[in-house]
């Protein structure tokens, strides 16, 4: 069996000191399952649609997918690579901009609003459900997860290895 996780740092494993305490490899494991783990911190739910459509989903047989509560973060293509935009970023990294601060800076302060952000949202979740019909497949909410890690979190707020192993109950309860 093979697993299809996506979403944001937090599927990722942000602040965990081995990726195998990660959600997706608890589930993994647990189910005697490959983990295929796709999910990039500071991922857009445009990312997690386009790797949806980019990847052949007939070899997957299972599909967890955790949607990002960020409202302000997108993603270009600079006609080589993706770049991921998040805002506001600690130290405006490039990392994230692509060089373009000062467009995502204008961008995000005079004509992003978070109506747009919302309605954004809800095309992705529902872009995801109508590529996923018809196979086994579970939305997780950034919200729902970090209600459900609690107050088990590292520094930076991510969920710890408790954390990671309270979602994972959930999704496995769920699934």
């Amino acid at each position: 069996m093979k697993i299809y996780f996506d979403g944001s740092s937090m599927t990722y494993g942000d602040e965990l000191r081995k990726k195998e305490s990660r959600y997706s490899a608890l589930i993994a494991d647990k189910l005697g399952a490959e983990d295929h783990n796709f999910a990039r911190s500071a991922g857009s739910n445009r990312r997690i649609v386009r790797n949806l459509i980019e990847k052949d989903l007939s070899l997957y047989d299972m599909f967890v997918i955790q949607l990002t509560a960020k409202k302000a973060r997108t993603e270009f293509y600079n006609g080589t690579d993706w770049i991921r935009v998040k805002y506001p970023v600690k130290n405006n990294s490039n990392k994230f901009w692509g060089g373009m601060n000062e467009f995502w800076e204008e961008y995000y302060r005079n004509i992003y609003h978070d109506e747009f952000g919302r309605i954004d949202r809800e095309i992705c979740y529902h872009a995801i459900m109508n590529l996923l019909h018809g196979k086994k497949y579970l939305i997780l909410d950034e919200n729902q997860c970090m209600k459900l890690a609690g107050s088990n979190r590292a520094s930076d707020g991510h969920p710890n290895e408790k954390g990671h192993e309270l979602i994972a109950k959930y999704v496995l309860d769920n699934i």
